[in-house]
């Protein structure tokens, strides 16, 4: 017979290593749970934010009396929340497809097309003054001059 106790204290031991490499990881996955839960209210109340500052430049509210009165175009919010991700980590936000993202909206005379972009924003794609869209900022410069 096969004395297999050398065989299940290593295993024992490599489970207690593995036990406490798994820790951090599973840390990991619930930071990213928290995230994905910010994320979404986060959205939301961009869309909100958008919704009523388009509302109010719909019935003569000029973009320079709204921010007299601290409320920015919504295109701020990329640049907002760029530099959000940048005090909290240290590093730049990535943005996925910027390149295309500017590409599809300059081809589209500032007008991007649909109703929204995959760029990287939790926002996606926001209404400006005038309601065209601007995805990640993109054309942040020239909208908010």
């Amino acid at each position: 017979m096969t004395d297999t106790t050398g065989i299940d204290a290593a295993e024992a031991a490599a489970r207690s290593l593995l036990d406490t490499r798994l820790e951090p990881i599973r840390d990991l996955a619930a930071a990213r749970e928290d995230i994905r839960a910010a994320l979404d209210q986060l959205t939301a109340a961009v869309q909100s934010y958008a919704a009523a500052h388009t509302a109010s430049t719909a019935v003569g509210w000029s973009g320079a009396e709204l921010r007299k009165l601290d409320y920015d175009d919504p295109t701020k919010l990329a640049e907002i929340a760029s530099k959000t991700v940048t005090q909290a980590t240290g590093r730049k936000a990535a943005r996925s497809n910027s390149t295309a993202s500017r590409t599809r909206t300059q081809k589209t005379n500032g007008q991007a097309p649909g109703s929204s972009l995959d760029c990287g924003s939790p926002a996606g794609s926001i209404p400006t003054q005038d309601r065209s869209s601007v995805a990640d900022g993109a054309t942040l410069g020239a909208a908010s001059s």
